[in-house]
């Protein structure tokens, strides 16, 4: 197998910022779409399309949490 074929089965997560049609599904904006890197260039320079946040992770802490009246912990 080529190294372009390759590239064109690489795919990864964006955000749609404007309705789209993509094989055939119809998503709205926020909505998350796997596309190839070829697909996802030609989607982000109309706007329609921007690379998908990555969640933040949440940390477990042990303590408890400081509120917003609670003095600064040292």
């Amino acid at each position: 197998m080529s190294e372009q074929s390759k590239e064109k089965r690489t795919t990864a997560e964006y955000t749609v910022l404007r309705r789209l049609r993509h094989n055939g599904d119809k998503l709205a904006p926020g909505m998350t779409v796997q596309l190839t890197e070829e697909e996802a260039d030609r989607l982000i320079a109309l706007g329609i399309v921007k690379a998908a946040e990555k969640p933040v992770e949440k940390t477990k802490s042990g303590g408890k949490k400081q509120g917003a009246g609670d003095p600064p912990k040292e």
